[in-house]
């Protein structure tokens, strides 16, 4: 659907944004999943910390902003954002325990 919103609800042009939307998620992550190695300096930072479910049973993360620093690089930038991805994988998760 969110392919449909961003090209007006036009079928043809959604599903060829969803198509190169696939490319590169797959050239990105070829595993289909983002490995601990892969990511290990981001880690290494501790910036974010799953903290398990509230009493609400809302998921918890802890951020340290401080800890972020914008990439200097292609390699930085794409280690970056592999850690975002891996942490909102395992957010996913504890949600759907």
């Amino acid at each position: 659907m969110r392919f449909l919103i961003a090209r007006s609800m036009e079928p043809d042009k959604a599903a060829n944004m969803f198509v190169q939307w696939q490319k590169w998620r797959t050239n990105l992550v070829p595993n289909g999943f983002i490995t601990e190695s892969e990511i290990a300096d981001e880690l290494e930072t501790r910036k974010i910390f799953l903290q398990g479910l509230s009493q609400d049973k809302y998921p918890v993360m802890i951020v340290q902003s401080k800890k972020h620093f914008p990439a200097n690089d292609q390699i930085q930038f794409k280690s970056n954002f592999l850690f975002k991805l891996y942490y909102m994988r395992e957010f996913q998760d504890i949600l759907f325990i």
